[in-house]
């Protein structure tokens, strides 16, 4: 008769491995036990018939039965102890095959986000602010303290990484950063003007490492779905484009105030006349190009805790 073919298991992550349900009672353990028993009561057991004593034939016979006994009693124990370890087997390794299908899923919609970035924005985001058909003013690389503090604070709301070393992070993630001052026409031949903060390049990078290192610990970083996260990070970290934007802008700003296109802007609101620059694109481009990736951040960080809640092996939230 045939058999039923088994299913097909996905591969251990290192986070099942580390967590496989293991036998209390060993085999070595049993094997040395017997071992033990039999190199003390063989000595016993031939005195005792040596001695012809009546008195230690009973001493021998009782002590073998009770070493007997004990045999018995580990054999059983380890053989029950493999029962349940078997039992366990099963869901253990169903909720491995479900890490690697969540972590198969998770890189399809990072995949999908990485494709299209503007498909990261939310349309009903009241934060996110996006203007079009801005000109240029001029561009500055001081970034005042008071605005340094605001945006930090907003960072720490926003992202909530934690750490001495984000802490620093968030410090310098200013100091070499950039504001572009665009200037926006209104009614009756009025002009808004927008300040534009835009990060240091380097500084983003490691951000994004920072913020996705710490995402992926909400799934165990050595799970499928928590290693999924970490390997994303250079794919994320190589849209930023801040340190070509900057020579852009500033080629923009050597040529004559005619002749300078106008750019499109897509960022969020960090106070009332300044915004942290997510995207950007040039008039007559259908590219854009990524500063601060914040909604792209928003959106793994999402698809990471709909993952989180769907998987038993969950770790800590941020």
């Amino acid at each position: 008769m045939k058999t039923a073919d088994k299913p097909i298991r996905a591969p251990l992550s290192e986070y099942a491995k580390a967590s496989e349900p293991r036998p209390i009672t060993q085999t070595s353990t049993i094997i040395l036990l017997i071992i033990l028993i039999t190199a003390g009561g063989l000595p016993l057991v031939l005195w005792g018939l040596s001695s012809g004593d009546s008195f230690n034939l009973w001493v021998v016979l009782i002590a073998s039965i009770i070493g007997i006994i004990f045999i018995l009693w580990v054999v059983v124990a380890a053989v029950v102890d493999r029962f349940k370890v078997s039992a366990a087997l099963e869901p253990w390794l169903d909720q491995n095959d479900l890490d690697f299908a969540t972590s198969k899923t998770i890189q399809q919609r990072i995949d999908a986000l990485l494709s299209s970035p503007l498909s990261t924005l939310n349309p009903f985001d009241s934060k996110i602010c996006i203007y079009q058909n801005l000109r240029l003013g001029e561009m500055n690389r001081l970034i005042d303290k008071q605005m340094k503090s605001v945006i930090i604070q907003w960072l720490d709301y926003q992202f909530g990484i934690k750490g001495e070393e984000s802490r620093k992070l968030r410090d310098i993630l200013l100091s070499d950063g950039f504001v572009a001052i665009l200037e926006q026409d209104l009614q009756d031949n009025q002009v808004d003007t927008i300040r534009v903060v835009m990060p240091s390049e380097l500084a983003v990078r490691e951000f994004i490492k920072q913020f996705m290192d710490q995402l992926s610990t909400t799934l165990h970083e050595k799970s499928h779905s928590g290693s999924v996260i970490s390997m994303n990070v250079e794919s994320v970290q190589q849209f930023v484009s801040i340190s070509y934007i900057f020579d852009r802008l500033n080629a923009l700003l050597r040529m004559p105030p005619e002749r300078r296109c106008r750019v499109n802007l897509i960022g969020t609101k960090v106070t009332k006349y300044a915004i942290l620059a997510d995207m950007l694109l040039f008039e007559n481009e259908s590219q854009s190009y990524t500063l601060f990736p914040v909604h792209l951040l928003k959106k793994i960080s999402e698809i990471t805790h709909e993952a989180r809640d769907g998987l038993a092996l969950a770790g800590p939230a941020i």
